[in-house]
């Protein structure tokens, strides 16, 4: 969340892009609709990031 807020000037205008992280549980997050999440907080942090199109990618360890 933050660091796409950080780089809001250089993903704003495009069409998509790819996050990576090694936090499994991100991904469910992230392909549920924003109505099925119950905490707050998480539904909240999607509401910020629903103007940017993008996907979100697990990669384990320290391969990111």
């Amino acid at each position: 969340h933050t660091a796409i807020r950080k780089c809001d000037y250089y993903l704003r205008g495009l069409q998509g892009f790819e996050v990576h992280t090694d936090h499994r549980p991100l991904i469910g997050i992230f392909k549920r609709d924003i109505r099925e999440i119950d905490n707050v907080r998480l539904a909240r942090m999607r509401e910020k990031l629903m103007s940017y199109k993008f996907d979100v990618e697990y990669v384990p360890g320290n391969h990111t």
